[in-house]
């Protein structure tokens, strides 16, 4: 930067860092004489001679008021040309709010004023909604109390009334301004719907802004009829008729469907229908259906037209994989699967297959297929096929003979003993010969005691969307987990942490099939006082059936004075949670109800009454019990756990991510018809349905923030104009036709030669405390270390060095991706601002380099010969 400029940087630095010293000190000097009237007026009880020496200083009340608050909006202001907003702080705004308010409320007590003269004073913002409130009504109303102003605090169900009374209330007042709106709107707003409009700054200009954000965040009719619609399909089935039962059958359903009526849905009925016909489909088909659907008030029909065309391209892709002979190896390995709401999809291989390189060839029969789906190799036996793999050298997890088993970056177990070997390569012990005989005993007993009955009830858990599903528990203080199954935690939706550390089960034998683990809040039916969090391990299966076989109605009838916390205890039917000794004291109150000593009693607990105990046998060949004791000492064995003893410590988790970003660009990576590589986004799987709540707001502070620093330089305005005027006339920006996910702020870097270079920050955070590169894989390394560069120089005569122009940009991104790509931009302050979204891979974002150069290896590897 020649040094002329830089001066004049620094010179206008310098008047930002006075300015900003000035107001502060201004603004404290006002703090310090409001907090002085406000400590007179706390004395005023115990020291009356005071009173004159109050009522004298409270006339400055007002003006002090107002004094405090533009110097505030001044160190603000100057906080925002230096890019300091984050040291903001609306602390000393809420004290002098307070000093204000406990000041005026002991000076009207001890000196009250007539209503008219108060209202003339006037209290700066705080009167004018009063005042437009009184205003114009007769005086025998003036004595009512004023009216509250209502609360929100980011629920869908809350902001229709919310809407509406803060609309009456304060936005059609007229003697109100816009920054007097935004202070009442701040006060109202609690949780997430303050957290929305939280960055954006108090002033008349952006009033509109912080209640427009309001309204797209959270005006949002048809998901708000969606959770009405939930609500009364999980409403509770009342087992007999009571007073107070009816009471809240009135009071859901008339409260509801009123709410539900005002949302004026188009064609309701129709809405219904679709709703409970989407409650029978699986997640990723919904998901589907709503990336597909371009209406935003679907209907019946338009969700069994999309299964229909669905239905028709699952029938396609069958039958044309099926009259194919592509082994489905390679299926399987071309394919990522769907990222479902509770399930981290699983990596099967690393090393990906580069388009148009020829078929792998196989050591046995010489045939243009892999190992795996040799018929000789797959015919022999599994003595054999060890044999044929030690003498061809592969590799015992992948059946491939470029590496060795150490080295092999395969991580799925043998499907069948978990091992460290491919599944073909699995010994059954009761099927081979052992070379050393086994030692076995087992015992078999018949049980002819009566039945146990386990004690279930039926919960609620919300769900993603927070709604309460009723779900079917097994009450077990001899678990000292929680369980949930897998078809629960699909069915809610709920994300599945990763967990690796064993679990045992009964007699110390390990549970070799721990899915993760759930973070979820439980309920009973009726009551949502009660709310516990619990930490549920995620297992295929908790149990068979309960109960075995229907219990006799003789004995159901027993209890039927009882509020069950599972009326249909008698019913066999699935057990999707166990609640174990973690929420066991919580759960049970210690009521008992025992009707007779052969008869299960009732235990008493938040969620109703549990029947526990025995009851009489149905079929005696239901409840016999098979105890099986083995015991196996063999050579092969011996030398199993010799190999597993040697096997090498598994991967770092950076190795596994690696792997895991260069399958979704294997899978997903695809040339468009003029030859062009379109890549994706490759998101870590539990932030890969992220909404980044609060990043538009940010990006277009940040723009209107760059905006003046390019009015005050015009070479650099003019070299960022021609830059992003270049940018959208080669396609690599268009206008957005939808509302983006993501919003990247933008800012210019220049050399000495003035040459710019826009940079493109993907790391600001949303209101979520999330960034769209915390969100991304990075990738793997792939470009080679400077010094193994260096060493290549020295091997030839003659070195070329090249430069791709405009390289990130030459490879176009997924179209589903480039709504976590918007940015904002516009060439003049008096334009509309407009939304843009970036078509190309992007510099500024974490996974761009891994992506330009894994695009540069698949065109190395398909375009060159020799």
């Amino acid at each position: 930067m020649p040094g002329s400029e830089k001066e004049a940087v620094e010179r206008e630095l310098r008047v930002l860092q006075r300015a900003k010293t000035i107001a502060m000190l201004n603004r404290d000097s006002t703090l310090n004489r409001m907090r002085a009237i406000a400590d007179v007026a706390s004395r005023l009880k115990e020291e009356p001679e005071l009173k004159p020496k109050l009522l004298t200083a409270a006339r400055d009340l007002d003006s002090l008021w107002d004094t405090f608050m533009q110097h505030n909006e001044a160190v603000l202001n100057a906080l925002l040309d230096l890019d300091l907003a984050s040291e903001y702080s609306t602390t000393l705004e809420t004290e002098v709010r307070t000093l204000y308010f406990d000041a005026r409320a002991i000076v009207e007590e001890f000196a009250p004023l007539p209503i008219e003269r108060a209202l003339s004073h006037g209290t700066g913002h705080l009167s004018g909604s009063r005042h437009s409130l009184l205003s114009g009504r007769p005086s025998r109303r003036s004595r009512l109390p004023e009216i509250p102003l209502p609360s929100f605090s980011g629920e869908l169900c809350g902001w229709p009334a919310f809407r509406d009374r803060f609309t009456d209330l304060v936005v059609l007042d007229e003697e109100l301004t816009d920054s007097d709106r935004f202070y009442y709107l701040l006060g109202c707003l609690r949780g997430d719907a303050l957290s929305a409009i939280s960055s954006i700054s108090v002033s008349d200009g952006t009033y509109d802004l912080a209640w427009a954000t309001l309204v797209e965040r959270f005006d949002k009719p048809r998901q708000l009829a969606s959770l009405i619609i939930d609500k009364l399909m999980s409403a509770p089935i009342q087992s007999q008729e009571s007073l107070s039962g009816l009471k809240e059958f009135l009071a859901l359903f008339s409260d509801q469907v009123a709410m539900l009526h005002t949302l004026r849905i188009p064609n309701l009925g129709e809405f219904i229908l679709f709703s409970l016909a989407s409650r029978c489909l699986p997640y990723s088909t919904r998901k589907d259906f709503e990336a597909a659907n371009k209406q935003n008030v679907p209907a019946i029909l338009d969700m069994v037209g999309y299964i229909k065309d669905r239905v028709s391209l699952l029938e396609a892709v069958n039958f044309s994989k099926g009259s194919s002979g592509a082994p489905p190896t390679q299926d399987r390995a071309k394919s990522v699967p769907p990222h479902s709401a509770g399930r981290k999809p699983k990596v099967v291989m690393i090393a990906s297959k580069s388009i148009g390189t020829a078929p792998p060839k196989c050591l046995f029969c010489s045939g243009e297929h892999v190992t795996t789906s040799c018929n000789a190799f797959t015919k022999m036996s599994v003595n054999d096929r060890v044999s044929a793999a030690r003498d061809k050298r592969l590799c015992f997890r992948c059946l491939i003979s470029t590496h060795w088993s150490t080295k092999c970056r395969v991580s799925k177990p043998c499907s069948r003993c978990h091992g460290r070997h491919h599944t073909l390569l699995h010994k059954d012990n009761d099927a081979e010969a052992q070379p050393i005989a086994s030692t076995s005993a087992c015992h078999v007993s018949s049980s002819k005691q009566p039945a146990a009955l386990l004690g279930t009830a039926v919960v609620h858990v919300r769900d993603r969307y927070g709604c309460m599903q009723p779900v079917r528990a097994l009450i077990d203080s001899g678990s000292q987990i929680s369980i949930m199954s897998v078809p629960c935690v699909e069915r809610l939706g709920l994300k599945c942490n990763k967990w690796t550390a064993p679990l045992t089960g009964v007699s110390g034998a390990a549970v070799l099939q721990v899915k993760g683990r759930v973070d979820c809040f439980i309920t009973p039916r009726y009551n949502d006082e009660h709310s516990i969090k619990l930490q549920a391990w995620v297992l295929p299966k908790i149990t068979s059936d309960m109960p075995a076989q229907p219990l006799p109605p003789q004995l159901v009838n027993k209890f039927s004075h009882l509020a069950l916390a599972d009326p249909q205890f008698d019913c066999t039917a699935p057990v999707e949670l166990l609640l174990g000794a973690d929420v066991f004291s919580r759960v049970m109150d210690g009521k008992r109800v025992l009707l007779d000593p052969s008869l299960p009693a009732a235990y008493g607990s938040i969620f109703g009454w549990i029947v526990i105990g025995p009851v009489p046998e149905v079929a005696p060949d239901t409840y016999r019990s098979h105890i099986a004791v083995t015991l196996s000492v063999s050579l092969e064995d011996m030398v199993h756990r010799f190999w597993q003893v040697e096997e090498p410590d598994t991967a770092p988790a950076t190795f596994h991510d690696e792997g895991q970003c260069e399958a979704v660009y294997s899978a997903e990576r695809y040339r468009d018809t003029n030859g062009r590589y379109v890549v994706p986004l490759p998101f870590k799987p539990l932030h890969r349905d992220e909404l980044f709540p609060g990043s538009r707001q940010i990006a277009i502070r940040r723009f209107q923030n760059l905006e003046r620093k390019l009015q005050a330089d015009e070479g650099l305005y003019a070299a960022y104009k021609e830059f992003m005027s270049d940018y959208e006339s080669l396609g690599h920006m268009t206008i957005a036709d939808e509302v983006g996910t993501y919003y990247i702020p933008h800012h210019p870097v220049f050399n000495a030669a003035r040459k710019i270079r826009v940079v493109f920050d993907a790391s600001a955070k949303a209101s979520s405390h999330l960034s769209l590169n915390q969100c991304l894989h990075t990738g793997p390394k792939l470009q080679l270390d400077i010094l193994d560069i260096l060493t290549r120089f020295r091997l030839h005569k003659y070195v070329f060095t090249a430069d791709v122009c405009k390289m990130y940009r030459q490879i176009l991104m997924r179209p589903e991706y480039r709504c976590f790509q918007h940015i904002f931009w516009r060439s003049s302050p008096v334009e509309e601002l407009k939304e843009y979204q970036l078509n190309t891979v992007t510099y500024g974002v974490n996974c761009a380099p891994f992506l330009a150069l894994r695009v540069l290896k698949d065109i190395a590897d398909n375009e060159c010969n020799g």
